[in-house]
């Protein structure tokens, strides 16, 4: 749900108690397995194609932006460089180190920078 403040839109959100993927896979003495892998990469794709059928590209996929809820689903969080798009877009955003070959080229991406 979202809420307009005087100058401030507010986001309301369930709590995301497993924290980051990325803070999970990081915490000293885990190791992930296949199984949760696959798991992890269901939900995301999911997000993905959530995304993806009302023609929104996310363009900043991260471990640090996959939540997990209390009993372990991904929830895919940050959407301040989504976008909606017909065709490509040209801007290049994102964190470099997970740049998709089409940002760095400069020629225009589609939702395919999201895979």
């Amino acid at each position: 749900e979202t809420y307009n403040g005087s100058q401030t839109l507010y986001f309301l959100m369930e709590p995301a108690l497993g924290g980051e993927l990325y803070a999970t896979y990081n915490r000293k003495g885990f190791h992930g397995s296949e199984k949760h892998a696959k798991y992890y990469i269901a939900g995301t794709v999911f997000a993905f194609e959530h995304c993806h059928e009302r023609r929104i590209i996310y363009r900043d996929l991260k471990p640090e932006n996959l939540l997990l809820t209390e009993k372990g689903h991904i929830k895919l969080t940050d959407m301040g460089l989504a976008k909606f798009v017909i065709g490509k877009t040209y801007t290049t955003c994102g964190t470099p180190d997970y740049f998709a070959p089409e940002l760095i080229a400069s020629t225009g991406h589609t939702n395919a920078v999201d895979w």
